[in-house]
């Protein structure tokens, strides 16, 4: 059997099915906890739509590479603000996140650290794949 899969494949392949996993989880939230906070919920909404059209991008070879810069920065943007919600004077928007270990946050933040660190390696070997191509 043969596997025409590269490793850069396999990074951006597995890089969308983390950024899938932060956009369920964003919108599971919005559907069950957070769906009455004023801007956040919004913001939840938001970022599984994000998720979702980032995905679909990642399946355009066209769109991919902006597609992976695109996946990083949602991803860090739901980390940096997940750190101020819990740990900011007052949150972020008037909303402070009640508990860290709560399980969806726990899935978020793993889903989000995966999905940045996939999605940069995917960055960095098409980089690496353009340049060996080019010489």
């Amino acid at each position: 059997m043969t596997d025409d899969l590269t490793n850069s494949d396999r990074l951006w392949i597995l890089g969308a099915f983390a950024t899938l996993a932060v956009g369920a989880v964003h919108t599971q939230q919005f559907i069950s906890d957070v769906g009455n906070a004023p801007t956040i919920a919004e913001l939840f909404l938001l970022n599984g739509i994000g998720a979702g059209a980032i995905v679909i991008a990642l399946t355009i070879p066209k769109l991919r590479l902006l597609a992976a810069i695109g996946g990083i920065g949602l991803s860090m943007g739901a980390l940096i603000s997940l750190a101020i919600a819990r740990f900011g004077d007052n949150g972020i928007f008037d909303y402070k996140e009640p508990e860290l270990l709560r399980g969806p946050v726990v899935i978020a933040i793993l889903a989000e650290m995966t999905a940045v660190g996939l999605l940069y390696a995917y960055v960095v070997s098409d980089r690496d794949d353009a340049s060996s191509s080019s010489a």
